[in-house]
């Protein structure tokens, strides 16, 4: 078999049962769930890696969009749906479905790949290292009517609605506009904004609020209960523009606090929204850490944001263990937020693919991968590599 045979998409509808029969057997999630990941995905997207004699034995898909990283949209794909049947299991099945599609997105220059991972062993064979954080915030619904009773007085002039279609485009920029703030958020593709505004299970309600005609913030919620009769609220997503709709969102939310004891959203720890509370009364869960993979260096590098302001050169020397396309040397000239990115240099810094991404991500400092003997560089590069890589620490706001 050649390797379009060996790996590739389902080449018929036997094949496609296949993969939705394993990603239920192993996600405990129903058909028409793991149907509707396929069709969002596409069919084209859904990966399968085969045995000599033909018969797929795991699987895997990736979605297209991009994280945030220094103010620029970087593309990655979305790794989702990795499952190995049983009987297959214990044979490197994962491990190669996922250095195939590792070197297919190479080859097609995603720069980025990330994932929620099961297990950090597997994924970090083939060079994902975890990048930052999905964290839950639960909120006492009577806190907020405190806090929305400290900042009164500057709402006046805001209203709140139900959203319409006419706000879309509003939406999306609110949202680019808080996800461009975190290393790491995800610019959404119609997938993420499809889980968003359609839960698997709860119906979503979705409000603008507007001030002055202009919709300068929104949120999307459900309710599920909570210690019976009371409920929970989920804020599926927001984006609020500056303080004044912060104060009069938690207005809004606190409004519910009738049978709802408890709001929770997910975000950072800079959220605007926490530190105009009256009182620090929330607490505060690291739900799982996502894992990036560098695909592309040269790509990754070049596309992302810097510091303005800055000037720097690094040579890097980068030992890609899985993915030998990557390794080499590259010299890295920054000025002023951008970046020229050649092959050569010294290698004055060298390092290997996952500390790389956890480098680019934020998640480690170079000096803490350098303490760690997971960076090896001179003094003077090491610093320079600090204010490089310095930002907000990077945080999601999706599951994918």
């Amino acid at each position: 078999m050649d390797n379009a045979e060996i790996f590739g998409p389902p080449r018929n509808d036997e094949e496609l049962g296949w993969v939705i029969e394993t990603l239920c057997s192993a996600f405990q999630i129903q058909a028409e769930w793991a149907q509707r990941g396929m069709d969002l995905t596409g069919h084209d997207r859904v990966l399968l890696l085969r045995n000599p004699a033909g018969k797929p034995i795991s699987t895997a898909r990736y979605y297209d969009f991009a994280h945030w990283f220094g103010g620029r949209a970087v593309r990655s794909a979305g790794i989702a749906g990795v499952a190995v049947r049983p009987e297959h299991r214990g044979c490197g099945a994962g491990r190669e479905v996922m250095d195939r599609l590792m070197a297919d997105l190479h080859r097609l220059q995603f720069p980025l790949a990330s994932l929620f991972p099961a297990t950090l062993s597997l994924y970090r064979r083939s060079g994902f290292e975890r990048a930052g954080s999905y964290t839950r915030f639960c909120l006492p619904t009577l806190g907020l009517r405190s806090a929305s009773a400290h900042n009164s007085g500057s709402q006046a002039k805001i209203r709140t609605r139900v959203m319409t279609d006419a706000d879309r485009d509003a939406m999306f920029s609110l949202s680019d506009r808080r996800a461009r703030l975190t290393n790491g958020a995800l610019q959404r593709n119609a997938v993420i904004w499809d889980r968003i505004q359609n839960h698997r299970v709860h119906a979503v309600s979705s409000y603008a609020f507007e001030r002055e005609g202009q919709v300068a913030g929104y949120v999307h919620l459900h309710q599920e209960p909570h210690n019976p009769p009371y409920k929970r609220l989920v804020i599926d997503d927001m984006a609020l523009a500056d303080r004044q709709i912060v104060e009069h969102a938690w207005t809004f939310l606190s409004q519910f606090d009738s049978l709802v004891k408890e709001v929770v959203f997910y975000g950072s720890a800079s959220e605007d929204g926490l530190h105009c509370l009256a009182e620090r009364n929330y607490e505060q869960h690291i739900e799982i850490e996502w894992m990036l993979r560098i695909v592309h260096a040269e790509r990754a590098l070049q596309e992302r944001g810097w510091p303005r302001g800055f000037r720097a050169v690094l040579e890097l020397e980068l030992d890609d263990e899985s993915l030998a396309a990557n390794s080499g040397r590259y010299r890295l000239s920054l000025e002023d937020g951008s970046a020229r990115v050649e092959k050569g240099g010294a290698g004055r810094i060298r390092l290997n693919e996952r500390s790389f991404a956890a480098l680019y991500s934020g998640f480690r400092s170079a000096a803490e991968l350098e303490q760690c003997g997971e960076l090896h560089a001179d003094q003077a590069s090491l610093e320079l590599l600090q204010s490089a890589f310095a930002g907000p620490a990077p945080a999601i706001f999706d599951i994918f």
